[in-house]
């Protein structure tokens, strides 16, 4: 079974603790990085691999959106969670304005495997985005090759036949 990499980002100590017994208890084979600030967590992502991001909502002097900014360009594959202990509407809508995987309050984090599932969930749900994506690009760069040997092949017969083809490539 493959080991799952997360990067928590959580400032506040007794909540990591409480997240990584979550995680622990309900994930089995997972390693989990934390990060206390924005500057761990920049770090972290720059040198490391992660299945999934997981960020508190509030690291001040910074909320989520900020911190997600901030990642831009790195782990790109990894998708993001946010958690929160707000029940504001307002937390909720900025943090998932922001691309992010899912939002996750804290206290459902910690109970029956939530937090567990929604990081699986995300992490399938990158896993397939990605092999779309491939198979797009596949599929797409054989039309293109398709394209130039047609192209070439009409060229050819212009040239053969003694006809000039404006316009052509």
């Amino acid at each position: 079974m493959r080991q799952t990499r997360i990067l928590l980002a959580e400032d506040n100590r007794d909540h990591q603790q409480l997240l990584l017994l979550a995680l622990a208890a309900d994930g089995g084979g997972v390693t989990v990085t934390v990060a206390s600030n924005q500057e761990d967590l920049l770090e972290a992502a720059q040198s490391g691999t992660y299945d999934c991001i997981v960020l508190d909502f509030n690291i001040p002097p910074f909320t989520a959106p900020d911190l997600v900014r901030e990642l831009e360009g790195l782990q790109d594959g990894a998708p993001r969670i946010v958690i929160s202990s707000s029940d504001a509407q307002q937390v909720v809508i900025e943090a998932l304005r922001t691309g992010v995987a899912d939002f996750v309050h804290k206290e459902d984090a910690l109970v029956g495997g939530v937090l567990w599932e929604r990081i699986d969930r995300a992490i399938e749900a990158a896993r397939a985005s990605k092999r779309d994506r491939r198979g797009s690009n596949r599929r797409m760069g054989r039309s293109e090759s398709a394209i130039f040997r047609w192209l070439r092949r009409i060229r050819r017969r212009c040239i053969s036949c003694s006809r000039i083809c404006s316009g052509m490539p």
